[in-house]
Order: C-alpha cells, then sequence, then structure tokens
C-alpha cells in the first residue's frame, strides 16, 4: 500500500480587488467593472459595463483569461455578466508628449539661444470622461537642451533640437529622432514652423517626417518645440517605450508570480480599505 508524501499546500494568495478591478478594465471595449466577493474573499459575482466594439461572450472570454494568466485566478464563467452600452464614445488614447517646462537664455553679445525643456507623457480623457495616464507608458521626465544662433531661425531650431532630445529618452532602444531643418513658412499668408526630422528605426531605413504648426511674429522657441512635436506625434506611439500595465499595482515587483491555487479552496481576496 502505497501512500502519498505529506506535501505542505501553499496559502492562498492574497489579491485585492482593486488589483483584479483595474486589469479588467484594461480589456478593449471594457469601460467600468465591479467585483463582488464573499464574506471569506471568494469572487462571486463580476459585472462588467461595455461598448458595442466586442460581442458579450468574447469579453467573457477576456476576463476569465486574464484573470487567469496574471492572477491565476480561476472563474466560472456563469459568475461573469456583462452589460453593452451603445453611445459611450471611444477613448482619447494617443501616446504624445507634453511640455513640462522650459528655460530659455539668450547672450546678446554672441547671438546664441540655449533651450532647457522638460517632458512628459501626457495624459488622456478616457471613455468615463476621466483625465488619466497610461500606466503602460513611462512617465518622464525627460529632459533635453538645445542650442542655435539667437537670430533668424535659430530660436525654431533650439527649440526643435531640446525637444528631439528630450523626446528619444521615451523611445524604445534603436529608435531615435534626429532634427534636420527647422524652418519659418507661410501658408495662405499666415506664418508656420516647419520641421524635418528623421526617424530612425531598426532593421528599416530611415525615413523623414515633417511637422507644421501655425505661429504668430513673435513666437520663436515654442513654434521648434511644437513643429518637432507635430512631426514625432506620427510614429511616437510605436516607437515609445512600453511597461507593463501592472507594475504600478505592484510596485515591490518586476514581474507577476505564478500562484497554484489549491484546488477546492476559494482564493482570498483582500478589500481595499475604505478611505
Amino acid at each position: 500500500m502505497s501512500v502519498e508524501p505529506d506535501v505542505p499546500k501553499r496559502p492562498p494568495r492574497r489579491v485585492s480587488v482593486q488589483v483584479v478591478e483595474d486589469l479588467i478594465r484594461e480589456l478593449p471595449g471594457v469601460i467600468d467593472t465591479k467585483v463582488v466577493v464573499s464574506r471569506w474573499g471568494a469572487i462571486e459575482e463580476v459585472h462588467v459595463v461595455a461598448d458595442w466594439t466586442r460581442p458579450s461572450k468574447t469579453i467573457v472570454r477576456d476576463v476569465r483569461s486574464v484573470l487567469a494568466a496574471r492572477l491565476g485566478l480561476l472563474l466560472d464563467y456563469r459568475k461573469i455578466s456583462v452589460a453593452r452600452i451603445r453611445g459611450i464614445p471611444p477613448a482619447d488614447k494617443f501616446a504624445r508628449l507634453q511640455v513640462v517646462r522650459q528655460k530659455v537664455a539668450v547672450d546678446t553679445i554672441l547671438h546664441r539661444i540655449r533651450v532647457e525643456l522638460e517632458l512628459e507623457t501626457a495624459p488622456f480623457v478616457d471613455r468615463l470622461g476621466r483625465t488619466v495616464y497610461d500606466p503602460e507608458l513611462p512617465r518622464g521626465p525627460f529632459t533635453g537642451t538645445g542650442e542655435a544662433s539667437s537670430l533668424g531661425d535659430g530660436p525654431l531650431r533650439a527649440g526643435a533640437l531640446a525637444y528631439v532630445e528630450a523626446a528619444n529618452q521615451a523611445l524604445r532602444r534603436g529608435f531615435f529622432l534626429e532634427v534636420v531643418a527647422v524652418e519659418r513658412g507661410q501658408v495662405a499668408g499666415r506664418p508656420t514652423a516647419q520641421a524635418l526630422l528623421l526617424y530612425h528605426q531598426p532593421q528599416e531605413p530611415a525615413r523623414f517626417l515633417l511637422g507644421a504648426v501655425l505661429i504668430s511674429s513673435e513666437d520663436g522657441v515654442m513654434g521648434g518645440i511644437r513643429a518637432a512635436m507635430d512631426a514625432s506625434n506620427r510614429v511616437f506611439g510605436r516607437a515609445v517605450k512600453r511597461l507593463s500595465p501592472h507594475r504600478k499595482l505592484h510596485p515591490d515587483d518586476t514581474t507577476l508570480p505564478s500562484p497554484e491555487p489549491h484546488p477546492g479552496k476559494p482564493l482570498e481576496v483582500e478589500e481595499p480599505p475604505v478611505s
């Protein structure tokens, strides 16, 4: 008669309701969610509000898959309910940068201008009208400096150089931008700033990017920044570094562990503190 060895059982992992809800909210088509747990911590119900871009069955499958893969939570599909709502606008979610701070110094003797710039990733408006930051993007700050002649189009070029140096810090390895030319122009009699950038990417030939913005007759440094930003926005979403969307939920972990739930016992879920 064989006797199975007494293997110590791993205690259930405690995962907050907030972590589970945040994970579900990141799924395509999901607008909001509410997780209901029992007194001893087992998930009883998952209520999902979604738009009409994805079928309910697909959303249910996505919820089960992401909870199993990320948190080791094995959830019965019958516990998930999906309500789809028409007329919800899509999230204005585009990766882009915004100016946080700029400093300009002009040498009137040598006719030189120096621009110091600080950027960060811009927030977006989600489907509920909230202004939030994308957890997959590095927040920054990203800093850059640019120097050029203070005469003619020099201030435009200094602004573009500072922007590109800062923006390159947000890009993945092998991707970077280079300033080719920055000039003033006119469209229908209106003054413009135009920036021509060279976009380098791994295993592909470099290509030119052109950005143009309307400016006032006195606009110098900021015109160059905005023109370079307009050019880089065409590729920034593809080239920007990406973080784990759950990094903010697990600041002390570089990766999420793979728990092994004991069959027959509910996983414990810890309710977040009420503020």
